[in-house]
């Protein structure tokens, strides 16, 4: 994971929502489901299923999903401008 953020991009205020938001959060969550060898497949879920192994707190938990769901939200209205 390596964001780009250069001048002219932190100039014209723009960024890949995808790639450089969403990818570090997601990919923490799958290499923590991969080493718990969680069962859930859906990110969200994997929080959920991490929380009830007590290997994250229900505060932690209530956070990464309210910043992945800010972060889809953002995705979605960044599809739509562009379509």
């Amino acid at each position: 994971f390596q964001p780009r953020l250069d001048q002219a991009k932190i100039n014209l205020r723009g960024f890949d929502v995808k790639n450089e938001l969403y990818r570090l959060p997601q990919s923490v969550i799958s290499a923590l489901a991969l080493f718990y060898n969680l069962k859930s497949k859906n990110t969200l879920q994997q929080i959920d299923e991490l929380e009830k192994r007590k290997v994250i707190s229900s505060e932690g938990s209530c956070r990464l999903r309210r910043a992945l769901r800010s972060i889809l939200q953002m995705r979605f209205q960044t599809h739509l401008f562009y379509k």
